[in-house]
């Protein structure tokens, strides 16, 4: 979010928990989708970040959601 908080869904989780949290979640399946979204006031460094060490953690389809209106 705008203050740098990371949800997985709608739970607030501790940025250091969030790759065991996406193993535990996908069994460990690497090619699932990894879909990130940041609030329009969240600094573009910060989602590039979780981007980066979602990557890095193995996972290989990362994408990035929008929401314009």
């Amino acid at each position: 979010d705008k203050n740098g908080k990371i949800y997985l869904m709608e739970t607030l989780i501790d940025k250091d928990n969030l790759i065991e949290k996406l193993k535990a979640i996908t069994s460990e399946k690497y090619d699932t989708r990894i879909f990130v979204r940041g609030d329009k006031n969240a600094s573009y460094g910060d989602i590039i970040k979780v981007v980066s060490q979602v990557n890095s953690a193995g996972f290989t389809k990362v994408a990035l959601i929008t929401n314009i209106k």
